[in-house]
Protein backbone atom coordinates (compact mmCIF):
# COMPACT_ATOMS: atom_id res chain seq x y z
CA UNK A 1 0.00 0.00 0.00
CA UNK A 2 2.86 2.39 0.86
CA UNK A 3 4.57 1.66 -2.46
CA UNK A 4 1.33 2.25 -4.34
CA UNK A 5 0.85 5.56 -2.57
CA UNK A 6 4.42 6.46 -3.57
CA UNK A 7 3.53 5.97 -7.21
CA UNK A 8 4.50 2.35 -7.88
CA UNK A 9 2.33 0.98 -10.69
CA UNK A 10 3.52 -2.57 -9.96
CA UNK A 11 2.44 -2.31 -6.32
CA UNK A 12 -0.97 -1.02 -7.38
CA UNK A 13 -1.34 -3.92 -9.82
CA UNK A 14 -0.53 -6.38 -7.03
CA UNK A 15 -3.16 -4.84 -4.76
CA UNK A 16 -5.80 -4.98 -7.47
CA UNK A 17 -4.89 -8.56 -8.37
CA UNK A 18 -5.27 -9.51 -4.71
CA UNK A 19 -8.76 -8.01 -4.59
CA UNK A 20 -9.63 -9.75 -7.84
CA UNK A 21 -8.54 -13.13 -6.42
CA UNK A 22 -10.58 -12.56 -3.27
CA UNK A 23 -13.65 -11.67 -5.31
CA UNK A 24 -13.25 -14.77 -7.43
CA UNK A 25 -13.01 -16.97 -4.34
CA UNK A 26 -16.51 -16.08 -3.19
CA UNK A 27 -19.88 -15.62 -4.78
CA UNK A 28 -21.59 -16.78 -7.96
CA UNK A 29 -19.53 -15.78 -10.95
CA UNK A 30 -18.38 -16.65 -14.46
CA UNK A 31 -14.85 -16.27 -15.75
CA UNK A 32 -12.43 -17.97 -18.16
CA UNK A 33 -8.85 -19.24 -18.20
CA UNK A 34 -7.58 -16.28 -20.21
CA UNK A 35 -9.73 -13.74 -18.42
CA UNK A 36 -7.19 -11.01 -19.05
CA UNK A 37 -8.13 -11.20 -22.74
CA UNK A 38 -11.78 -10.43 -22.03
CA UNK A 39 -13.45 -7.97 -24.35
CA UNK A 40 -15.43 -4.96 -23.20
CA UNK A 41 -19.14 -5.41 -23.73
CA UNK A 42 -21.90 -3.15 -22.41
CA UNK A 43 -25.58 -4.11 -22.53
CA UNK A 44 -26.93 -0.59 -22.94
CA UNK A 45 -30.56 -1.72 -23.12
CA UNK A 46 -30.36 -2.79 -19.45
CA UNK A 47 -29.17 0.67 -18.39
CA UNK A 48 -26.16 -0.36 -16.28
CA UNK A 49 -24.57 1.91 -13.69
CA UNK A 50 -20.82 2.55 -13.90
CA UNK A 51 -18.82 2.55 -10.65
CA UNK A 52 -15.56 4.32 -9.85
CA UNK A 53 -13.52 1.12 -10.08
CA UNK A 54 -14.82 0.37 -13.58
CA UNK A 55 -17.45 -2.14 -12.45
CA UNK A 56 -20.69 -2.09 -14.45
CA UNK A 57 -23.73 -2.92 -12.32
CA UNK A 58 -26.83 -4.44 -13.91
CA UNK A 59 -30.12 -4.75 -12.03
CA UNK A 60 -32.69 -7.25 -13.26
CA UNK A 61 -36.47 -7.10 -13.07
CA UNK A 62 -36.62 -10.02 -10.60
CA UNK A 63 -34.36 -8.28 -8.07
CA UNK A 64 -31.03 -9.65 -9.24
CA UNK A 65 -27.78 -7.73 -9.38
CA UNK A 66 -24.91 -8.51 -11.75
CA UNK A 67 -21.46 -6.92 -11.45
CA UNK A 68 -19.35 -6.94 -14.59
CA UNK A 69 -15.71 -6.58 -13.52
CA UNK A 70 -12.37 -6.70 -15.32
CA UNK A 71 -11.83 -10.46 -15.16
CA UNK A 72 -15.18 -11.94 -14.17
CA UNK A 73 -18.94 -11.45 -14.23
CA UNK A 74 -20.54 -11.88 -10.81
CA UNK A 75 -24.16 -12.43 -9.82
CA UNK A 76 -24.04 -10.36 -6.63
CA UNK A 77 -27.70 -11.17 -5.97
CA UNK A 78 -28.34 -14.39 -7.82
CA UNK A 79 -31.77 -14.78 -9.41
CA UNK A 80 -32.92 -16.40 -12.64
CA UNK A 81 -32.69 -13.00 -14.32
CA UNK A 82 -29.23 -12.37 -12.92
CA UNK A 83 -28.03 -15.79 -14.13
CA UNK A 84 -29.24 -15.01 -17.65
CA UNK A 85 -27.61 -11.56 -17.70
CA UNK A 86 -24.36 -12.94 -16.26
CA UNK A 87 -24.32 -15.72 -18.86
CA UNK A 88 -25.04 -13.32 -21.72
CA UNK A 89 -22.28 -10.95 -20.60
CA UNK A 90 -19.74 -13.73 -20.06
CA UNK A 91 -20.39 -15.26 -23.48
CA UNK A 92 -19.71 -11.91 -25.14
CA UNK A 93 -16.72 -10.94 -23.00
CA UNK A 94 -14.95 -14.32 -23.00
CA UNK A 95 -15.84 -15.14 -26.59
CA UNK A 96 -14.40 -18.45 -27.78
CA UNK A 97 -13.37 -19.59 -24.30
CA UNK A 98 -14.95 -22.22 -22.10
CA UNK A 99 -16.62 -20.61 -19.10
CA UNK A 100 -15.55 -21.41 -15.56
CA UNK A 101 -18.65 -21.18 -13.35
CA UNK A 102 -18.04 -20.77 -9.63
CA UNK A 103 -20.42 -20.48 -6.70
CA UNK A 104 -23.52 -22.25 -5.45
CA UNK A 105 -24.98 -25.37 -7.04
CA UNK A 106 -28.19 -23.44 -7.77
CA UNK A 107 -26.36 -20.76 -9.74
CA UNK A 108 -24.34 -23.32 -11.69
CA UNK A 109 -27.48 -25.33 -12.43
CA UNK A 110 -29.39 -22.24 -13.58
CA UNK A 111 -26.57 -21.14 -15.88
CA UNK A 112 -26.24 -24.58 -17.48
CA UNK A 113 -30.00 -24.85 -17.90
CA UNK A 114 -30.29 -21.42 -19.51
CA UNK A 115 -27.40 -22.18 -21.86
CA UNK A 116 -29.06 -25.41 -22.95
CA UNK A 117 -32.65 -24.19 -23.20
CA UNK A 118 -31.66 -21.06 -25.16
CA UNK A 119 -29.08 -22.92 -27.27
CA UNK A 120 -26.36 -20.47 -26.27
CA UNK A 121 -23.10 -21.07 -28.16
CA UNK A 122 -20.96 -21.78 -25.12
CA UNK A 123 -19.13 -24.58 -23.31
CA UNK A 124 -18.21 -25.00 -19.64
CA UNK A 125 -14.95 -26.18 -18.09
CA UNK A 126 -16.89 -28.36 -15.64
CA UNK A 127 -17.88 -31.70 -17.30
CA UNK A 128 -20.98 -31.97 -15.10
CA UNK A 129 -22.23 -28.57 -16.24
CA UNK A 130 -21.48 -29.49 -19.85
CA UNK A 131 -23.55 -32.66 -19.50
CA UNK A 132 -26.37 -30.68 -17.94
CA UNK A 133 -26.26 -28.06 -20.72
CA UNK A 134 -26.33 -30.72 -23.41
CA UNK A 135 -29.18 -32.51 -21.67
CA UNK A 136 -31.36 -29.41 -21.55
CA UNK A 137 -30.52 -28.63 -25.18
CA UNK A 138 -31.57 -32.12 -26.26
CA UNK A 139 -34.77 -31.98 -24.21
CA UNK A 140 -35.72 -28.70 -25.90
CA UNK A 141 -35.14 -30.23 -29.33
CA UNK A 142 -37.10 -33.33 -28.37
CA UNK A 143 -40.03 -31.26 -27.15
CA UNK A 144 -40.06 -29.36 -30.43
CA UNK A 145 -39.88 -32.56 -32.43
CA UNK A 146 -42.61 -34.42 -30.57
CA UNK A 147 -44.97 -31.54 -29.84
CA UNK A 148 -47.42 -31.26 -26.92
CA UNK A 149 -49.77 -33.82 -28.42
CA UNK A 150 -47.17 -36.59 -28.22
CA UNK A 151 -46.47 -35.94 -24.55
CA UNK A 152 -50.12 -36.38 -23.66
CA UNK A 153 -50.73 -39.28 -26.08
CA UNK A 154 -53.36 -41.53 -24.44
CA UNK A 155 -52.00 -44.56 -26.32
CA UNK A 156 -48.65 -44.15 -24.60
CA UNK A 157 -50.28 -43.64 -21.21
CA UNK A 158 -52.32 -46.85 -21.65
CA UNK A 159 -49.18 -48.74 -22.69
CA UNK A 160 -47.39 -47.59 -19.54
CA UNK A 161 -50.31 -48.61 -17.32
CA UNK A 162 -50.54 -52.03 -18.97
CA UNK A 163 -46.81 -52.62 -18.67
CA UNK A 164 -46.80 -51.75 -14.97
CA UNK A 165 -49.80 -53.97 -14.26
CA UNK A 166 -48.19 -56.94 -16.05
CA UNK A 167 -44.97 -56.55 -14.11
CA UNK A 168 -46.80 -56.72 -10.80
CA UNK A 169 -45.55 -55.22 -7.56
CA UNK A 170 -42.17 -56.97 -7.34
CA UNK A 171 -39.74 -54.54 -5.69
CA UNK A 172 -36.94 -55.51 -8.10
CA UNK A 173 -38.98 -54.66 -11.19
CA UNK A 174 -38.51 -51.10 -12.46
CA UNK A 175 -41.70 -49.10 -12.74
CA UNK A 176 -42.50 -47.25 -15.96
CA UNK A 177 -43.61 -43.63 -16.13
CA UNK A 178 -43.89 -40.89 -18.70
CA UNK A 179 -40.76 -38.79 -19.23
CA UNK A 180 -41.02 -35.08 -18.41
CA UNK A 181 -38.60 -32.18 -19.11
CA UNK A 182 -37.58 -32.29 -15.44
CA UNK A 183 -36.03 -35.71 -16.12
CA UNK A 184 -33.26 -34.24 -18.27
CA UNK A 185 -29.87 -35.73 -17.47
CA UNK A 186 -28.01 -39.02 -17.64
CA UNK A 187 -29.92 -42.26 -18.20
CA UNK A 188 -29.27 -45.71 -19.66
CA UNK A 189 -30.83 -46.54 -23.02
CA UNK A 190 -33.10 -49.59 -22.75
CA UNK A 191 -34.59 -49.74 -26.23
CA UNK A 192 -37.48 -48.30 -28.20
CA UNK A 193 -41.10 -49.30 -28.75
CA UNK A 194 -43.68 -48.57 -31.43
CA UNK A 195 -47.19 -47.85 -30.14
CA UNK A 196 -50.46 -49.01 -31.68
CA UNK A 197 -51.01 -45.61 -33.26
CA UNK A 198 -47.59 -45.69 -34.94
CA UNK A 199 -45.86 -43.29 -32.53
CA UNK A 200 -42.56 -44.31 -30.99
CA UNK A 201 -41.02 -44.01 -27.54
CA UNK A 202 -37.56 -44.42 -26.09
CA UNK A 203 -37.05 -46.37 -22.87
CA UNK A 204 -34.50 -44.80 -20.52
CA UNK A 205 -33.54 -46.38 -17.19
CA UNK A 206 -32.63 -44.22 -14.22
CA UNK A 207 -32.46 -45.73 -10.76
CA UNK A 208 -35.48 -47.95 -10.21
CA UNK A 209 -37.59 -46.36 -12.96
CA UNK A 210 -37.99 -46.70 -16.71
CA UNK A 211 -38.68 -43.32 -18.28
CA UNK A 212 -40.89 -43.60 -21.36
CA UNK A 213 -39.96 -40.72 -23.66
CA UNK A 214 -42.22 -39.90 -26.66
CA UNK A 215 -39.97 -39.12 -29.61
CA UNK A 216 -40.32 -38.30 -33.28
CA UNK A 217 -38.65 -40.34 -36.04
CA UNK A 218 -35.56 -38.11 -36.19
CA UNK A 219 -34.92 -38.35 -32.45
CA UNK A 220 -35.48 -42.13 -32.44
CA UNK A 221 -33.05 -42.57 -35.34
CA UNK A 222 -30.43 -40.46 -33.59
Amino acid sequence: MQQAEAGSADALAVLRAHVEREERMRGDLLTAERAEKAKIHIMESLKPQARKDGTMAYRTADGGLVLDRANHVKAERATAGAALVALSLAVERFEGQALDAQGTEQFRHDVAKLAGMHHVDVTFTDPAMEALREGFALSKKAAAATGPAAVGNPTIVRWIDARNSHQGSAPTTPRNRLWTPDDVGRATYQGRRRMEDGSEVLLLKRGDEILVKPSGPRIVAK
